[in-house]
């Protein structure tokens, strides 16, 4: 009994610690494991399942100046697609792309979590607020 009264507090404020540590680390590795999921389901057969994309055809994602440059508009491009030219690592693509208008606000926001994450993990990624706001003024 005097053991718990010593080291009572300490004991219950370890443990509420280490319960805070997996509830944001599960929190956070569930997240990109379900943009990973996102992405293979719907932008790997294009992009390429490590975001190298297709020669001349399809941009890639990993590694490219325009993701980092854009980042504020891949909410947008990924519900609501692409038509017009753009220029990736000074290649040219003009190839359409198709939106994705099935996807929730919070999937689009775990493809862009995982993509940046894997390819480009000095960038922050963006709130659910922000990319909730980007695309409620999409043009």
């Amino acid at each position: 009994m005097k053991f718990l009264k010593k080291y009572g507090i300490v004991i219950l404020s370890a443990m509420v610690l280490a319960g805070i540590f997996y509830l944001r680390y599960y929190s956070s590795t569930s997240r990109l494991l379900k943009g990973e999921k996102l992405y293979k389901q719907h932008c790997a057969n294009c992009h390429g399942d490590e975001g190298q994309g297709l020669k001349k055809l399809i941009p890639p994602l990993a590694g490219a100046d325009y993701v980092s440059q854009h980042k504020k508009n891949l909410p947008c491009i990924i519900r609501y697609g692409m038509k017009d030219e753009i220029t990736v690592n000074g290649q040219s693509y003009n190839q359409p792309m198709a939106g994705i208008l099935i996807l929730e606000d919070d999937q689009i926001k775990s493809i862009i979590d995982y993509m940046l994450t894997s390819w480009y993990p000095e960038e922050e990624t963006l709130s659910q607020g922000e990319v909730r706001e980007i695309l409620q003024n999409c043009q």
